[in-house]
């Protein structure tokens, strides 16, 4: 192996294992909706029950699909903004 390539085998590597830390740490995150601890508000102040935040999470995902659906767009698109919202 020359090294050249074998300069870019490193490189690759080092690429990769910032991936990976990246994916290990930065793009976590906390599942809001069954997580007890985690407290969340309205515009009153009022918290949240889970069961509330449930019922508004799959109305967003139907209305989601309506719209993909209307549009003839890719229905991966609702999972992907899905992964953003989440």
């Amino acid at each position: 192996m020359s090294s050249k390539s074998m300069a870019k085998a490193v490189d690759l590597l080092e690429r990769w294992y910032v991936l990976l830390e990246k994916e290990n740490t930065g793009y976590q995150t906390e599942n809001y909706i069954t997580s007890p601890s985690q407290k969340t508000t309205d515009s009153n102040d009022d918290t949240i029950d889970t069961d509330t935040k449930i019922l508004y999470r799959s109305k967003l995902f139907e209305w989601m699909y309506q719209l993909v659906d209307k549009y003839s767009l890719d229905r991966e698109l609702v999972a992907i903004a899905g992964s953003y919202m989440d």
